[in-house]
């Protein structure tokens, strides 16, 4: 249920699914966009396309390099490389 302007909106559960079918194209297609600009010389990216168990789509990029994990530490790739494709990129909470 969502609530805008004190109006109230419930979404079904088929109502969610067709929602997300029709996101599903744009998720994936961020993911590839995320993957391709991270430069070539620092580290190569993937980009695999998944459902989670909720139904949503979600695209999960990662560095294919054997010290992807360092790379991202060092020079921040992934979290740049999001931030110019436009996500909003922040750090959870502390204690989530």
């Amino acid at each position: 249920m969502a609530k805008r302007n004190g109006a109230t909106v419930r979404i079904t559960p088929e109502g969610a699914r067709v929602i997300f079918g029709m996101l599903d194209q744009t998720v994936y297609a961020a993911g590839r966009n995320i993957a391709g600009r991270v430069p070539a010389e620092i580290a190569s990216a993937n980009s695999e396309n998944l459902v989670d168990r909720n139904g949503r789509p979600v695209a999960m990029v990662a560095l294919t390099e054997p010290n992807g994990l360092a790379i991202q530490a060092k020079h921040g790739t992934l979290t740049r490389s999001a931030a110019e494709e436009g996500a909003d990129v922040h750090r959870y909470p502390r204690g989530r």
